[in-house]
């Protein structure tokens, strides 16, 4: 049986526990696979937050376990170039219907 908006909404935030890695080497044109460890993650229509910026819409199997592949770039929108993401420590939060969870820091590094 289906939840209700009412259901859903009253089902609890989501909460970031740890993301794996917690740190990594960004490159041109690579991709960094990330899991974000928690609880309160939805079936589907998680939304995946990189420094304010909606990053994917995933499914979770388990509730507990959310796994991403952060790009090199943000996509480019209408006349807005493609932009890099370089090192640096960025925010990660994860958004369901329920509410947005905590913040935990992904730390990106350049290629030594």
């Amino acid at each position: 049986r289906p939840m209700t908006p009412a259901a859903l909404k009253a089902s609890p935030a989501p909460r970031i526990d740890r993301l794996d890695p917690a740190r990594a080497a960004i490159v041109p044109g690579g991709l960094v696979p990330v899991i974000i460890h928690g609880s309160g993650f939805r079936p589907e229509g998680n939304v995946v937050l990189f420094a304010g910026v909606a990053m994917a819409e995933l499914r979770s199997d388990d509730g507990k376990t959310l796994r991403f592949l952060l790009p090199d770039a943000f996509p480019a929108k209408g006349e807005v170039p493609p932009q890099r993401i370089g090192a640096g420590n960025f925010d990660i939060r994860v958004r369901t219907i329920a509410g947005t969870s905590n913040r935990i820091a992904l730390t990106l590094e350049s290629p030594r």
